[in-house]
């Protein structure tokens, strides 16, 4: 045979139909067909990694090879050869040191054999075994290096076949998962709807874009076309709206493409079950509140009620009764005060407002507070944007905070007040809580202070809500506290 012809026959090695065409038994069994005729093997086998990574033999001509057959890598000849990713060309394997100690002897019915890895992107996929008989010519060099160049093929269709049915299977799973959604979702594109799942046809039917805009409430339409216009800009969008006792949120999302992704979900019963809690909790408060006040009253009113008995018995004592009486009083309307302050809403003025320039003003403020009691403050002020809120309000809140680590860390110890761009914390080294106490923390009237009435972190939170903020804590015994404030739209 010439060299051209050789090389007309190398080529028809890969004149093959695809993988997709009759699947990867097929195709493995083609394969070991042109190898034994290319290469005059006699015996040929492969062994390809199964869907749980065990090498199982797929195909084999010449021999009888059991399906349950399996290598494991750096166990045998083509374990060996997979371990090290080294294709073998095999006379003797007891002279092979890569194989030391994995053959105790020849086999009489095989001359010589090549034993080919097939590992695509590092992965190892499998073997394949090529052998002759000991009357045949053996292998040499070149075959070998002709049939690692037919692995590297075999590699690269049977890593393509796989991926092909992970990315067939991960697409199986989404449209599962898309079809069986609780949430009409709806893929628009040209304004056009060009996919909905069951859930969209069930809550609008299959109308078309147009008309659903004119069936649907008008509150939710007008939803609808915002969101997808957002979506069309590139910009995300997620919203609720609300129709008598139907509150919907929608949410859109552009694609790659150019469409976009609108989703549409009833959360009726979540913002009924949510205000139902709401209100559950907040008669729980106020029954909490409600004893608090009771026990705050009676003091003062056990002592004016003394000093009114005592007028009774002892007149000479009623210049100094009364003015005792006057004091508890004014305790009684200083408290009352305190409680009307807590339980109107809070009114804001709001203007631009640099947090770190509060920040930097409350340190200068309370700088001798913190020497007195010999704890090291630390400002972290960066700049930041300058978002509207009440700045007097605002100040409260992180004068109240400040103070309160203040006076829960011990001697030495250190407060670092930062503020972001979004926000503020307040980091202290003091005695921290348990979790009981951070849950209780700002339910008004809790407090963990022998004189104080309970309303500070509640006033706090009230104000920060107010701002569309949230504040949160962590602590630790031992550790210390953190309190976090961060406000709407203005997130670090």
């Amino acid at each position: 045979m010439s060299r051209h012809d050789e090389s007309v026959n190398l080529w028809a090695l890969f004149d093959i139909p695809s993988i997709e065409q009759g699947g990867v038994q097929a195709y493995l069994n083609i394969i070991l067909a042109k190898c034994t005729e290319w290469f005059g093997a006699s015996i040929a086998s492969v062994f390809v990694s199964d869907e749980n990574g065990i090498i199982r033999c797929q195909a084999a001509i010449g021999t009888q090879i059991s399906t349950e057959a399996i290598i494991e890598e750096g166990k045998g000849i083509a374990g060996s050869a997979l371990q090290h990713g080294i294709a073998m060309l095999v006379q003797d394997p007891r002279e092979n040191p890569l194989l030391a100690g994995q053959v105790e002897q020849k086999r009489d019915d095989i001359g010589s054999a090549m034993v080919i890895p097939l590992i695509s992107s590092g992965r190892k996929l499998g073997v394949l075994n090529l052998a002759k008989q000991t009357s045949d010519q053996p292998f040499d060099q070149e075959d070998l290096a002709k049939a690692n160049t037919l692995a590297h093929h075999i590699s690269l269709a049977v890593a393509n076949w796989r991926l092909i049915g992970e990315i067939q299977s991960a697409h199986d799973q989404i449209r599962s998962v898309f079809n069986l959604l609780g949430v009409a979702v709806f893929v628009i594109r040209n304004s056009k709807i060009v996919k909905r799942n069951p859930e969209a046809e069930r809550l609008i039917g299959k109308h078309s874009y147009g008309e659903i805009l004119l069936r649907l409430p008008r509150s939710l339409a007008e939803g609808v076309n915002s969101a997808v216009s957002d979506a069309e800009q590139f910009r995300r969008a997620k919203l609720q709206t609300q129709h008598e006792d139907t509150t919907w949120t929608i949410s859109s999302a552009p694609l790659p493409d150019g469409g976009v992704v609108l989703m549409i979900e009833d959360v009726s019963g979540t913002v009924k079950t949510t205000q139902e809690l709401a209100r559950v909790k907040r008669l729980a408060e106020i029954g909490q509140m409600t004893a608090a006040i009771a026990h705050e009253i009676r003091n003062p009113l056990t002592g004016i009620r003394s000093a009114a008995q005592m007028v009774a018995h002892a007149p000479e004592q009623a210049e100094e009764l009364a003015q005792m009486i006057e004091e508890e009083a004014l305790k009684l309307n200083d408290l009352c005060s305190q409680f009307l302050d807590f339980a109107k809403p809070a009114e804001l003025v709001t203007a631009h407002t640099d947090l770190a320039s509060i920040a930097q003003r409350l340190a200068a403020v309370h700088s001798h507070d913190f020497e007195i009691a010999q704890i090291n403050l630390v400002v972290e002020a960066e700049d930041s944007a300058h978002p509207r809120m009440d700045r007097n309000q605002i100040e409260q809140v992180m004068r109240n905070l400040l103070l309160n680590a203040l006076q829960a860390t011990s001697i030495h110890g250190t407060v670092t007040l930062r503020t972001f761009n979004g926000g503020f914390e307040i980091i202290d080294t003091g005695h921290g809580m348990d979790s009981e106490t951070v849950q209780k923390l700002f339910m008004p009237f809790f407090t963990t202070k022998p004189k104080g009435t309970g309303l500070g972190l509640s006033t706090c939170r009230k104000i920060v809500e107010a701002h569309d903020g949230v504040i949160t804590v962590e602590s630790e015994l031992g550790k210390g506290s953190s309190f976090r404030v961060v406000f709407a739209n203005n997130v670090e």
